[in-house]
């Protein structure tokens, strides 16, 4: 098509649908030339149509080689600037709030929320996809308030799900994923605040989301996860052992609907390792902790090479400690020296979590001195947890722990 003939609405219309198309067979196949036609048909329409730069910015974002990041900003501002359509804004806020997925940039996400707060505000109440574009922004809140720690973020997007999940009744097929939207923005307020009201309507929420995906369908294995997670934490409260039981239930449904090689197999493992753990420490029944282990061990023997390795060795090393706690077998003290002592070689001095992996390796040292009486082994303690107190000066969360652990190990 020649450049001058672009005028007219009708070759514009199919010159949008056309890089619509492109753009579309690029997130069906991965074809980066798909994407490449996109962006220069996209181009071309931009400049007989300013008012289309959030539908060039849609696609210059999810470019993966980030080769446009210089250009972006500057357009995203026309884009919030012009007369863009609603649902081309919310396209352009949902591709910004996936590239801070990527790039933890505080702009991408700031942009973000500029993009879909403008969309909400231009569509009404009545439209089909008000409930899509309010909820994308509420969860947009939730990732700034993750990374940014402003509670009025979060506050704003639990009203955001309220109202979308008001737009969403029984019968709406997105109805269970507004409701566990909803559900998991209140426990997140629910661990910073610690309003009891919140962690109750969260479990309620979740539950009626269960209740709406009964098996097969596809989002059951999610709701499984959300309500296992957030009744785990009313027993590590509350200690009712009825919570931890329907926990561990749920887990092993999850668990049973992903089986290998389903991608969410490890993480499904972990939380039913973690949970038969915690009960038998509450109960002390052995089948608990011995089924931990061999879940551990497969979670562990499912990823390894996985950015998780370093939890699996700690989980697992945590259980195998437990055990020989319970049952004095050295073999498997040593085990759990070995299983911490790697995992903290995955954690150099920069990772956030070294001063964790060093407690624990420190810890299982203690239990080895108290065992054998070698004094290399606390000697190597001590120097190992007053380097985890110097990457955890006050406030930070784990301080105490630390504090605690040197004591023991000095008295």
């Amino acid at each position: 098509m020649a450049l001058q003939e672009l005028a007219s609405p009708e070759n514009l219309w199919t010159l949008h649908q056309l890089a619509n198309a492109h753009l579309i067979r690029f997130h069906l196949s991965g074809a980066i030339e798909d994407l490449q036609e996109s962006i220069s048909l996209l181009r071309k329409l931009y400049k007989n149509q300013p008012n289309q730069v959030s539908c060039l910015c849609a696609a210059l974002l999810v470019e993966p080689t980030n080769r446009y990041m210089l250009e972006i900003p500057g357009l995203i501002q026309m884009a919030l600037d012009s007369d863009s359509k609603g649902m081309e804004l919310a396209q352009t806020g949902t591709n910004l709030a996936e590239a801070f997925q990527r790039s933890r940039d505080d702009l991408d996400i700031d942009l973000a929320v500029s993009a879909l707060t403008r969309a909400s505000n231009q569509i009404s109440w009545g439209h089909s996809e008000r409930a899509a574009v309010i909820g994308n922004l509420a969860n947009t809140l939730g990732r700034k308030f993750a990374k940014q720690g402003r509670e009025q973020d979060l506050n704003i997007a639990i009203e955001l799900h309220r109202e979308a999940l008001d737009l969403q009744p029984i019968t709406h097929p997105d109805r269970g994923l507004g409701l566990n939207n909803l559900g998991g923005a209140l426990y997140e307020r629910f661990k910073t605040s610690g309003e009891w009201a919140d962690l109750n309507s969260s479990i309620r929420l979740h539950r009626e989301a269960l209740d709406l995906q009964q098996a097969p369908h596809p989002a059951r294995q999610i709701s499984l996860h959300l309500l296992g997670r957030v009744l785990v934490e009313r027993f590590q409260i509350k200690g009712e052992s009825t919570d931890l039981d329907s926990a561990i239930r749920f887990y092993q449904e999850a668990l049973d609907l992903q089986a290998a090689p389903h991608p969410n197999r490890g993480s499904s493992l972990t939380n039913l390792a973690i949970a038969l753990h915690q009960r038998f420490q509450a109960q002390g029944d052995p089948a608990d902790l011995n089924l931990a282990i061999v879940l551990h061990r497969e979670a562990l023997e499912l990823q390894p090479a996985s950015p998780d390795r370093a939890s699996h060795l700690n989980n697992l090393g945590a259980a195998l400690n437990e055990k020989y706690k319970s049952r004095g077998m050295e073999v498997d003290l040593d085990s759990a020296l070995k299983l911490h002592r790697e995992a903290l070689g995955l954690r150099p001095a920069a990772h956030p979590d070294r001063g964790s992996s060093l407690n624990n390796v420190a810890n299982v040292l203690h239990e080895q001195f108290s065992l054998r009486g070698d004094s290399e082994d606390l000697d190597e303690a001590v120097v190992l947890l007053r380097e985890a107190l110097s990457l955890q000066p006050p406030p930070h969360r784990e301080r105490s722990m630390s504090l605690n652990n040197l004591a023991n190990v000095l008295l």
